[in-house]
């Protein structure tokens, strides 16, 4: 996981709760994560940069990481944490073991979440490869689910962050609340699993374009889900 100093505040947490969305139960390794070395953080302290390490670190704990991988000890290259010296960011790491161990980390489960943001694959595929230019059109699927995630964070709703294969298995009973984030392009199985989900009960939120595409890419004559929001499109 490597955020930038331009990457949403909510990179990091969006991504570990898709990582245990997608997980479903087993456990996730984070098998490498950004160290905030001074090539690459250029604009911060080291003071800054051992925070920013700290934050990240403990968000990943936090959202159900099991283990953290650190790349860059004594590397001398952009993602190195340490050449041999005992700096803040190390120190920080060092400190950062000793509390989770303290604590007893290895027992924290967070609470199972009642909400999930789903992402489509399929979708952000088929946007990307209509671009013109690099990420011309797939930025814009990605701002409508970190859009739609940071609305649930700000208001302190815990949410994991699902794939809509998942809609196939047993995501459908687990939550009570679905937030689909641009899925312009559905099946019809995956569309049943989700008026049944709204029958018996359960919150359905998306955004437009939606169903709007088969799984081929060829235009519906009808959005394949307009009954359940009553629109024709």
């Amino acid at each position: 996981i490597y955020p930038t100093q331009w990457s949403s505040r909510v990179l990091i947490p969006y991504t570990m709760d898709m990582s245990t969305g997608v997980a479903a139960g087993r456990d996730v390794h984070v098998l490498e994560c950004d160290v905030f070395s001074e090539k690459r953080w250029k604009d911060y302290s080291e003071s800054q940069r051992a925070d920013m390490l700290r934050g990240e670190l403990w968000t990943m704990v936090g959202h159900g990481a099991r283990a953290i991988l650190m790349w860059g000890f004594s590397r001398g290259d952009e993602f190195s944490l340490t050449n041999g010296e005992k700096n803040e960011r190390y120190l920080s790491v060092q400190r950062m073991a000793r509390q989770l161990k303290l604590i007893g980390i290895d027992d924290f489960r967070r609470i199972p979440a009642q909400v999930a943001v789903c992402v489509d694959p399929d979708s952000y595929i088929f946007s990307a490869g209509r671009e013109e230019k690099p990420h011309q059109l797939s930025t814009h699927e990605d701002a409508e689910a970190h859009g739609m995630y940071s609305m649930l964070a700000d208001s302190h709703i815990p949410a994991d962050v699902i794939f809509t294969a998942q809609l196939q298995e047993d995501a459908t009973t687990r939550y009570r609340a679905i937030l689909l984030a641009g899925a312009r392009m559905m099946d019809e199985p995956t569309a049943a699993k989700l008026r049944e989900f709204v029958e018996k009960g359960g919150l359905l939120i998306a955004d437009d374009p939606l169903a709007t595409h088969d799984r081929w890419g060829r235009e519906l004559e009808k959005p394949m889900l307009a009954s359940l929001f009553e629109a024709d499109r």
